[in-house]
């Protein structure tokens, strides 16, 4: 029994200091007065809870899993982030219990492991990638973190690997492909490696069964996906707006010198945005590259399978630091590698007993303090939200109408659906960031035809006459969104008679 408790230990220490490091920096936890970046996962997801059918009867942009997942949240709280916040955190926690693990495969020492793990989420979470904590990629976490334990723990025997493994890694696959699929380049080449190693050495059936039995999962994440849109008749608008509106809505066109642009580009952008992180990535590469623990054949599958994600996610480039954010699962590479390095240099031993649990306790609240002072959006952190324009339009609206309708015009979801607990009931509830000449017809019709009581415009954007037509200003705001200031208007529809 005490063996068990002492070897628990480490991971819940781990898993306790991951969830303080988060809470402090996620804007979706409850230290945060409100989340001022986009709330269109949680918008839709009530949505659909209320009828809506994805895609069909409301627009957005990702799969269909991120906007379920949001359902149980919005149950838990209608008009904060609590829900959400605790969603996440049992997906953070249990991506932190599978990079412990993998630390541990690689440096082999507690101490060394729990240090790394540590240090991964202090620098995943403190970068600007994290943006607000409410972005895909932070629910996809675990997903990439069982991906890369698996590679690590079996793969260096591949041909005992046990085929729930395969099947396991598919079903994760299945969830990255319904929920944003832009991310699927990793599993593609993570599983062509796997085949391909078969292929050589002539072992066709294990490259055909175990290629088969991962595809067999994701299908059964796939069934019910596909059902619910063939049930509700939007399979077509599944095709358009969430397979194709992806590939063809954003950016320029696929040429070999908007190709090497972009991706120069990006590097660049993202080496000012984000360079503890990557750093923390390329020694991670070099690291892996140099152990000896890890066979040929795992190098191959890790470095090409990340490779293959930044080639696929950022095929038409990226100015947002939060893509980057796909690949904080592999930090734990460069965190292990740096810890094995540097505790090697001046020779720390492990650590036992009483020793361990004081050198865990002082680096957790070293994490805290590190966390407190770099937290990347600090604006709203323990602060009343009383004052903002979402909470003083809410009040107003739900002063003259029980039950509002809204339209955010010609700006991403700003969280006012949230706060007054409004249910989008328009298609193009929000602009979306991409090219969509459907939308902003679609908004310009709601406008033009009064279907919304209020709506709610920002500064920066361009008013059209429409509005000044149909609707009447009875409030205004000023604030900042994240780092930016805006000036938020609240528009009343007019009756008959002012028009």
């Amino acid at each position: 029994m005490r063996n068990n408790v002492a070897k628990a230990k480490p991971y819940i220490f781990v898993i306790m200091i991951t969830l303080c490091i988060f809470t402090i920096c996620a804007t979706t936890s409850p230290l945060y007065g409100f989340c001022d970046e986009s709330h269109c996962f949680f918008s839709v997801g009530k949505a659909i809870l209320n009828g809506k059918v994805l895609y069909k009867d409301i627009l957005e942009q990702k799969g269909l899993l991120i906007y379920l997942i949001q359902i149980p949240a919005y149950l838990i709280s209608h008009t904060t982030f609590l829900g959400v916040w605790i969603i996440q955190s049992i997906l953070v926690a249990i991506s932190a219990f599978f990079a412990y693990k993998s630390a541990l495969f690689i440096v082999e020492k507690e101490l060394y492991a729990f240090v790394a793990t540590c240090l991964m989420y202090l620098v995943i979470f403190v970068s600007d990638a994290l943006a607000s904590a409410q972005i895909v990629e932070v629910y996809l976490l675990p997903c990439f973190s069982y991906a890369l334990f698996c590679s690590l723990k079996y793969f260096s025997k591949i041909e005992n690997v046990q085929k729930r493994v395969f099947l396991i890694n598919g079903i994760m696959a299945g969830i990255v492909m319904w929920t944003k699929y832009s991310l699927l380049g990793f599993y593609f080449i993570w599983m062509a490696t796997i085949c391909i190693f078969f292929l050589i050495k002539k072992r066709l059936k294990e490259a055909i069964v175990d290629g088969v039995i991962f595809i067999s999962g994701m299908i059964i994440v796939s069934i019910p996906c596909i059902l619910y849109f063939f049930v509700n008749n939007a399979v077509y608008d599944l095709i358009k707006y969430y397979l194709q509106g992806n590939i063809a809505n954003y950016g320029t066109d696929i040429t070999i010198i908007n190709l090497i642009y972009g991706y120069v580009e990006t590097i660049i952008f993202h080496l000012r945005n984000n360079f503890v992180f990557i750093g923390a990535l390329v020694i991670g590469g070099v690291g892996v590259l140099l152990n000896r623990k890890i066979n040929f054949f795992v190098k191959i599958n890790l470095l090409f399978s990340v490779i293959a994600q930044f080639l696929v996610i950022f095929l038409h480039g990226s100015m947002y630091s939060y893509y980057f954010f796909a690949f904080a699962a592999f930090v734990i590479l460069g965190t292990s590698s740096f810890v094995q390095v540097l505790f090697g240099i001046f020779r720390v031993g492990n650590g036992a007993g009483k020793t361990f649990n004081i050198l865990m306790a002082v680096l957790g609240v070293a994490c805290i303090l590190v966390a407190l002072l770099f937290k990347p959006s600090p604006r709203q952190f323990m602060k009343d939200p009383a004052d903002l324009a979402q909470y003083k339009f809410a009040k107003i609206m739900r002063e003259k109408t029980d039950i509002p309708t809204l339209l955010e015009y010609g700006y991403l979801d700003g969280g006012f659906y949230t706060v007054a607990d409004i249910v989008p009931s328009t298609w193009a509830y929000c602009k979306l960031n991409w090219d969509n000449d459907d939308m902003e017809k679609d908004q310009l019709n709601t406008i033009s035809n009064q279907l919304t009581d209020f709506v709610v415009t920002r500064s920066g954007i361009e008013i059209p006459q429409e509005l000044f037509d149909n609707y009447r200003l009875v409030a205004e705001t000023t604030q900042y969104r994240v780092d930016m200031q805006y000036t938020y208007y609240l528009w009343e529809k007019k009756t008959s008679e002012e028009k």
